[in-house]
């Protein structure tokens, strides 16, 4: 028997008539996206489409400051539910092109203030540190990418303080290159709080429950818990 594609009527998702063309890039790129299913997962893209702002009126949104591969990778997240960053074999190089194609959807997720999508793109960098590649090794965002992620970040991010222990526990002397201030600064200081609780489980592992990196509400639905409803029901978007 052929796996069934078929789904229940009541869990499709209404994308609505209404599209949005994103123009991203100096090049002004084009990504046409419905317009229901952006405003819905992020508050800055529902604010611009109201008809008091010009964005609104005309339908179009302007992301000069944005890469096309960072909006492109958003918006096939907002009808998949997946981020589509990983290589079929994972490079063997130091501090990944994932890792730092993931550390920057976030600084887009905190741009377009979608925490669902910044809740996800936690989770995936969790999965890609736990993930080995062809020589057994595992990678971590390192140096300049954390530097990068704490420059793009308010102090208290959840990012912040996935990468800050993913050092303390994983971290070795020789990915010490940073220059960022205050990553140092905190890494010198939960260095003796590890020493001193040694024996705890690793929140940075990808068997731990990662929602106290998450910025969902303690009474909603983690990502993860949807993502795992999505996999028995069949996809209908974040």
């Amino acid at each position: 028997m052929p796996a069934d594609p078929r789904n229940l009527k009541e869990n499709r998702k209404a994308l609505g008539r209404e599209t949005v063309i994103l123009k991203v890039g100096d090049d002004k790129d084009v990504i046409v996206v419905h317009k229901e299913r952006l405003t819905d997962s992020s508050p800055f893209f529902a604010a611009a489409m109201k008809k008091d702002w010009n964005e609104g009126q005309t339908g179009e949104i302007l992301l000069p400051d944005d890469s096309f591969q960072q909006a492109e990778l958003y918006v096939n997240w907002l009808y998949s539910g997946f981020l589509f960053t990983q290589d079929a074999t994972p490079p063997c190089e130091h501090d990944s092109t994932e890792n730092k194609t993931l550390i920057a959807a976030y600084i887009f997720g905190e741009k377009i203030q979608d925490c669902n999508y910044k809740d996800a793109i936690i989770d995936a960098l969790i999965c890609a540190a736990g993930t080995k590649d062809v020589e057994g090794m595992r990678w971590y965002p390192t140096g300049m990418t954390v530097d990068f992620a704490f420059d793009k970040t308010p102090e208290a991010s959840p990012l912040r303080r996935l990468l800050l222990d993913m050092y303390l526990r994983h971290g070795h002397k020789d990915w010490v290159s940073n220059k960022n201030v205050d990553f140092l600064t905190l890494l010198a200081q939960g260095l003796f709080e590890v020493k001193a609780s040694s024996s705890g489980p690793d929140p940075t592992a990808s068997t731990s429950n990662s929602c106290s990196y998450h910025q969902h509400a303690k009474d909603k639905d983690c990502h993860s818990r949807k993502m795992s409803s999505r996999a028995q029901t069949g996809p209908e978007g974040p």
